[in-house]
């Protein structure tokens, strides 16, 4: 689960960024060498939704109309990686 708020827990709120959450599984393989690791993994969305930004909500109070800036959240994400160890 990850995410980012319309409000900011320090400071002011008066950026336009993208707002919302995704909530995914990361389903994946390891590959143990004899002192590395090779990793790939699939992250496949469960339930994501963009919420109302600031400026969002300033604009329903002047127009009165419901608004959310438009977000994009991919379809599935892709992680492929090499680790090792230093020894």
């Amino acid at each position: 689960f990850e995410g980012a708020p319309a409000h900011d827990l320090l400071g002011q709120n008066n950026g336009c960024r993208r707002v919302g959450y995704i909530f995914s599984v990361e389903p994946g393989v390891q590959y143990k060498l004899k002192k590395s690791f090779l990793y790939f993994f699939l992250g496949i969305p469960i339930d994501r939704a963009s919420i109302e930004t600031v400026p969002d909500q300033r604009s329903k109070q002047i127009t009165g109309q419901y608004t959310i800036t438009a977000g994009h959240f991919s379809k599935a994400l892709v992680y492929i990686g090499y680790s090792f160890m230093f020894k």
